[in-house]
């Protein structure tokens, strides 16, 4: 089958949302399918929306021998009317790939109701959907009132060079010196840069190091507080801003780090997590974001509820203090990471769903392979 896959910006993007788009369409390569990527540039969301109304956009599904259209939801602004545009003239079928909703993301209460709007509009128009997570599925299903096709296929890590030995994660952890803190995601408050800072101010500085790698571009404003507040604690030694790094070097980062605290929330399901779960660290992670689900609380990481800097503080503290603990809780990480399934196994229920969903628009379900 041939499928037009729409994304926004590049498919060779480095976040990991991108890097499961690639998976998923290199296992369609291998199925024996051809993909045609349908890039349109980043914009704003309004903007984005003048897209609905392009006639370009609609040649370029009209102009091709497609079997299906396949979406990221991020371009569902760009899409929310155009789909059923599609429907009257292509008569295609057309699945949603949905790593994040963008309704779930914490805004003024008026946005969040336009946002809810116009992606309730666009995945009513869908007939199929692949969820990263079981909690975006229910979402969607919260959403629409009803239970539309679909399948989860979970990320996954197994693309990573192989981390440290356990021998390497012990010796690591029983190290002296202050804890190595790590943080990998763009800087935007969904991140959550900020409450790890906000933990920090409960430990004595001599007590730490936090290493920040990622963006700095998506969000200038709040890039500028960050750096204002580091500047007012007076911990310019204590924290290294490495902005955007290769994939080998932040790896390289991961490795001799003790501890991965990226608090982000809504998170759908966080690749940067199983990297970092790959080289033994334990993970720190928001309580009520969908990546929760990676961490065993006390186990092989810590979940922290809102508005719990104390709490937070106290595990980093804990850590710090106990390295025996540290040792134990990192090689636990590690365990959780080898026991999730693989991106082979994931991908290939995306692509048997793909299958079914053309198959089904046929007329002939038994054609799946």
């Amino acid at each position: 089958m041939h499928i037009a896959f729409v994304i926004y910006g590049s498919l060779d993007e480095v976040s990991g949302g991108f890097l499961y788009d690639r998976q998923l369409v290199e296992s369609l390569q291998q199925h024996g399918h051809r993909v045609t990527i349908v890039a349109l540039p980043w914009r704003s969301y309004l903007r984005s929306l003048s897209d609905n109304l392009s006639r370009g956009l609609l040649r370029t599904f009209r102009n091709h021998s497609f079997d299906l259209i396949l979406q990221d939801e991020l371009v569902h602004p760009s899409f929310f009317r155009m789909n059923r545009r599609l429907r009257q003239t292509v008569r295609l079928p057309m699945v949603s790939l949905i790593h994040l909703l963008r309704s779930s993301e914490r805004a003024p209460v008026w946005q969040r109701h336009f946002y809810h709007w116009i992606e309730r509009h666009y995945l009513g128009s869908i007939d199929g959907f692949i969820y990263v997570n079981r909690h975006i599925e229910a979402r969607v299903h919260n959403m629409l009132h009803t239970h539309p096709p679909g399948v989860i296929a979970n990320p996954a890590g197994d693309h990573l060079s192989a981390g440290l030995t356990p021998e390497q994660i012990r010796h690591r952890a029983q190290r002296p010196g202050p804890l190595k803190i790590v943080f990998v995601g763009n800087l935007t408050p969904l991140k959550g840069l900020h409450l790890v800072l906000q933990a920090l101010h409960h430990l004595p500085a001599a007590t730490w190091r936090l290493t920040v790698i990622g963006s700095p571009d998506r969000d200038v404003p709040y890039v500028r507080r960050i750096r204002q507040q580091i500047a007012d604690a007076g911990w310019q030694e204590n924290i290294s801003m490495l902005g955007m790094l290769s994939n080998a070097e932040v790896g390289s980062y991961l490795a001799h780090s003790d501890v991965f605290a990226v608090p982000s929330n809504p998170e759908s399901y966080s690749i940067a997590y199983l990297e970092a779960m790959n080289h033994g660290l334990p993970i720190i992670a928001h309580g009520q974001s969908d990546s929760a689900d990676l961490v065993e609380h006390g186990i092989s990481g810590f979940c922290i509820q809102p508005g719990d800097s104390h709490g937070f503080a106290e595990h980093l503290r804990t850590l710090a203090q106990n390295r025996h603990g540290l040792a134990q809780m990192s090689l636990a990480a590690q365990k959780r990471f080898m026991s999730l399934p693989s991106w082979a196994q994931s991908m290939n229920r995306a692509v048997r769903f793909l299958e079914e969903v053309v198959a089904v628009h046929r007329g002939d379900p038994k054609e799946t392979t």
